[in-house]
Parts: structure tokens; C-alpha cells; sequence
């Protein structure tokens, strides 16, 4: 499976909001890396999260549950977490799950930026 890469970008909608594009596998190998780069974006006051799954190959249960912390976080602190753009097999993932009930998911970006309307 390809590494995991994590690209964050934050744009002034109506509020701050960080998108994170995840390309590749979020596993066991990756997830420390990844955690650590989320929870300093929610330590920072970035409480609105995007994150982009169209390029995401493989999801972790510790990615999924890692998923449902920061949502937790983020609407502690008055924002939200979305999903958008998951491949068929990552979204069929969310739903077997149940993550879908806990955090939005979007087909799109600019369906997701609607989110924080």
C-alpha cells in the first residue's frame, strides 16, 4: 500500500477552515504521523476540518476512531469535521461502520464548504 500523505491547506470561507487532502493509506504506519499533525491543527484553533478522501486507498479502524476523537474535538470547541470526496470503497466503509451518523459526508467540496454556511 502507497504512505500515507497529508496535505493541509486553510482558506478563509466565511470562517477559518482547514481542508486536509489524506492520499494513500492511513494505517497503523501512518496514523501516529497523522494524529499528531491533526491535533496540532485542533490545538491551534482550527476547529473547522474538511477532509478530502478522494485520494485515501485504505482506512484503519484506528484511522476511523481517530476520525470520530476529532470530530468530538472540534464541536467541543464550537466547529465541525466533514468528510468529502470518499472513493466508493472508503465510503462503503463509513457506512458498514456507522461514522456517517457521527460526521457528514459530502460527494463534493463545494457541497462540503455548505457545511459551514
Amino acid at each position: 500500500m502507497p504512505m500515507c500523505s497529508i496535505k493541509v491547506e486553510k482558506i478563509g470561507f466565511k470562517i477559518p477552515i482547514f481542508i486536509i487532502r489524506v492520499t494513500g493509506s492511513l494505517d497503523a504506519y501512518s496514523f501516529p504521523e497523522f494524529e499528531d499533525k491533526i491535533r496540532g491543527i485542533l490545538d491551534k484553533d482550527g476547529i473547522n476540518l474538511m477532509f478530502d478522501f478522494a485520494n485515501l486507498e485504505y482506512i484503519s479502524s484506528a484511522g476511523l476512531g481517530a476520525m470520530m476523537g476529532f470530530a468530538k474535538i472540534a464541536r467541543e470547541k464550537k466547529g465541525d469535521l466533514v468528510i468529502f470526496n470518499p472513493t466508493p470503497k472508503i465510503n462503503s466503509i463509513i457506512n458498514i461502520l456507522g461514522l456517517s451518523k457521527f460526521i457528514k459526508v459530502f460527494d463534493n467540496e463545494k457541497t462540503a464548504l455548505s457545511a459551514f454556511e
